[in-house]
């Protein structure tokens, strides 16, 4: 009867401690989701006026808070490896991208742009989002796989991409 007791409490230390263990895990992932979440935004809205202002005098400044945002992500607790290219492009871009696609959406985020810059856009809402979700997709493909290989990004590769999807 004593053997069964302790193998109970040993089973149910184990638990516990897998309890502890999945947790800490799951935390430390939620911890980056959110510091990829709340970038995202950022990115998108700095590509918007790229897309929209191709020739405006602070294209580089939008670069560089492009840049800014996500360059680097941390190694899942317990794994010792980066997420997965799938899993930060499902935390990033995936998540937001019905936001991009959306018309009516995008059609506020234009007028505002519009109203911030004192322009007038001249493409049609839908053509925008068609450009901006095909630019967004390839960035946020191609960041999600370098952080997954190596965890960080330089600024100077982050401008290379963009030029190039720009």
């Amino acid at each position: 009867m004593m053997y069964n007791d302790d193998k109970y409490r040993q089973n149910e230390v184990e638990v516990i401690s897998l309890k502890y263990y999945i947790k800490s895990m799951s935390s430390s992932q939620m911890i980056i989701i959110r510091n990829l979440e709340a970038h995202t935004d950022e990115i998108i809205e700095h590509i918007i006026k790229l897309v929209l202002m191709p020739g405006h005098s602070a294209r580089n400044h939008w670069k560089s808070e492009i840049a800014a945002q996500i360059k680097s992500v941390k190694k899942l607790d317990g794994k010792n490896r980066f997420p997965t290219a799938d899993q930060l492009y499902a935390w990033t871009y995936k998540k937001d991208q019905d936001l991009v696609t959306d018309e009516k959406w995008m059609k506020v985020t234009i007028e505002e742009i519009e109203d911030e810059y004192n322009i007038e856009v001249t493409d049609t809402v839908n053509s925008i989002c068609v450009r901006v979700d095909e630019i967004c997709q390839n960035y946020f493909k191609w960041l999600a796989d370098e952080l997954s290989d190596a965890g960080k990004v330089t600024s100077s590769r982050i401008y290379q991409k963009l030029d190039e999807l720009l």
